[in-house]
């Protein structure tokens, strides 16, 4: 058993990737272990019960570490590499906790900003490092700074289009629509409301009910080269045509004019299968 013993305080110590990399090495002792007692090998061990109970002890370690709460690894959660994936676990009951990374898909990594789990599991994923940079909307002859209208935006354009399809691919009709943000939103940037700004009840857990210092510390994201970066809210400031709201690098509320280039940070919505 000390073997299982070993495995397990390894697996307690590590996380993500480096985790799941353990599984593939821990099931390979099972497998050496299984193939042991089929031929009959364990027969010259004077202790065999010991060696078909470390059998079973990992082959139960290997279940429990893929749903992903095993309580030797401090009930991390793993997180899921495909939408599939993610909404099977949901609909047998596992969910990552606000504030955890609950996908990790073509590289980009997604928190779980909110979820709710009474009636029907779904959550909110949100990106945490910004895509891309890009304009909010294009200046044009009418607009020389840009429009601030989300719904017919070349951000959203290009959410809706070009970004969907290259983080998600074949899998985007799994996601499901934000309706707050639009008919067929699948990927869409947080309002005001939703990043806590408002402090009403559409924020989002991540970002509701927390110090202030918390609360900007949770919004400070960072392109994917590391550096501190501004970043898109889909909310216009009232009253100003040009002018659309986005985080500053220090995690408060700013506002910049559409045609400039902001952070792209993506949120969408996920169900149960």
């Amino acid at each position: 058993m000390r073997r299982a013993d070993r495995y397990r305080e390894e697996a307690a110590a590590e996380s993500g990737a480096a985790r799941s990399a353990h599984i593939l090495e821990v099931r390979k002792v099972v497998t050496d272990l299984k193939m042991i007692a089929d031929v009959g090998i364990v027969n010259v061990y004077e202790d065999t019960d010991t060696i078909k109970a470390a059998i079973h002890h990992l082959g139960d370690y290997i279940q429990s570490m893929e749903n992903q709460r095993d309580q030797a690894c401090d009930g991390a959660w793993l997180p899921a590499g495909s939408v599939v994936d993610l909404r099977k676990r949901m609909a047998s009951g596992w969910m990552p906790q606000v504030g955890e990374i609950a996908l990790i898909k073509n590289g980009i990594v997604w928190r779980c900003v909110h979820h709710w789990d009474e009636d029907w599991p779904s959550m909110v994923l949100m990106m945490v490092q910004a895509y891309d940079f890009m304009q909010f909307s294009q200046a044009d002859k009418k607009n020389a700074w840009g429009s601030n209208c989300y719904e017919t935006s070349s951000i959203r354009k290009e959410l809706d289009g070009r970004i969907l399809d290259e983080l998600f691919g074949e899998e985007k009709v799994l996601l499901g629509e934000w309706s707050p943000a639009g008919i067929g939103s699948k990927l869409f940037l947080l309002s005001t409301g939703e990043a806590g700004y408002e402090r009403d009840e559409r924020a989002f857990d991540w970002f509701h009910g927390y110090g202030e210092n918390l609360e900007n510390a949770h919004r400070v994201l960072t392109d994917r080269d590391g550096d501190p970066c501004k970043w898109w809210l889909r909310s216009g400031v009232q009253g100003e045509g040009s002018l659309e709201r986005c985080v500053y690098t220090d995690g408060k509320m700013d506002s910049a004019y559409s045609s400039t280039a902001c952070g792209v940070v993506a949120a969408c919505y996920i169900e149960a299968t």
